[in-house]
């Protein structure tokens, strides 16, 4: 395992060597019913910037349009009247520009899609997804989104490889350990730094893979214990992911549950793609060696999350 993890970090090629892509923001905040604030911001030159332009539905323009010049690029800042129901997004992208969309209505979950060249908008809907709905939708697109937390699942899964009784338990202790830590993370009853928070997930992948590949470790005979322990920090990390997309203040327990539903509902689809998948695979490859070679790409894909982490720290 050890010469695996060396081969990955040498040829796994730098960040710095991809080429840079831009990026933007279209945000769209609604102050009152159909009375929307909009800010496009774009990096890069001003005439760059200019040939960029919002696609909104058929709005009032209320103010005129206010244009800075920022340190990063330009913003455009101005007011618009209309229900927001139609096609929103941006036009004139180039291939090396991506524009992320936040929508915010008053009564509804937010909206966050990364625009590009592919897919410069997105059609909107009156009425929107309810507060339940809409945050469940986000939960089960963040999990399966998250890689980190799928592979500790993974992990948990190439563990117990057999033993459905203790899968369950540690699957239901890592459930339970990461709804608590985001639900008081949300709330403010904790705090920890996002970029530490990552760190440890990435070092939890590492630990569970070397626990894996050994005989009676703590992982094996209390798979719970460190699946719930663990669990706490990959809340953390949920709860990261919540705060950047926002709460409405009005119907915060409402969205915090669904969001939690959402999480494991995508996690329990992921466990059993993975029960699936594996039984497949086992007719022709023995159960340890599945185990050992899920363990390698848990370990591998940790090690340099960790690496990559622990130097923002």
């Amino acid at each position: 395992m050890k010469r695996a993890l060396v081969a990955l970090l040498v040829v796994t090629p730098s960040v710095a060597w991809a080429h840079p892509v831009g990026f933007g923001v279209l945000q769209v905040e609604e102050q009152r019913a159909n009375v929307w604030d909009v800010t496009l911001r774009v990096s890069g030159s001003f005439e760059r910037a200019q040939r960029i332009e919002a696609t909104l539905p058929d709005c009032e323009a209320l103010t005129p349009i206010v244009t800075e010049i920022a340190p990063t690029g330009v913003d455009r800042r101005w007011r618009v009247r209309c229900p927001m129901v139609g096609e929103v997004g941006v036009r004139g992208l180039p291939s090396d520009l991506q524009v992320q969309l936040r929508l915010d209505r008053q009564n509804a979950p937010p909206l966050r899609e990364l625009l590009d060249v592919r897919q410069p908008t997105l059609q909107t809907s009156d009425p929107p997804p309810s507060v339940f709905v809409g945050y469940a939708i986000l939960g089960v697109r963040h999990i399966l989104e998250g890689f980190d937390h799928l592979l500790f699942v993974l992990g948990l899964v190439a563990l117990l490889w057999g033993e459905r009784k203790r899968l369950v338990l540690a699957i239901t202790a890592f459930t339970a350990g990461h709804s608590v830590a985001l639900t008081l993370a949300t709330l403010g009853w904790v705090g920890v730094a996002t970029t530490a928070a990552e760190a440890v997930i990435a070092l939890s992948l590492v630990l569970l893979a070397v626990e894996t590949t050994r005989e009676r470790s703590l992982s094996a005979r209390a798979p719970w214990i460190v699946a719930g322990g663990f669990g706490l920090v990959h809340g953390l990390g949920f709860a990261g992911a919540l705060a950047e997309i926002g709460l409405p203040p009005d119907d915060i327990p409402t969205a915090l549950f669904s969001f939690n539903v959402g999480v494991e509902v995508g996690q329990l689809a992921f466990v059993a793609v993975c029960v699936a998948v594996g039984a497949v695979l086992q007719r022709g490859i023995s159960a340890p060696r599945l185990q050992r070679g899920a363990a390698y790409v848990v370990g591998i894909a940790g090690t340099y999350w960790a690496l990559e982490r622990l130097a923002l720290l």
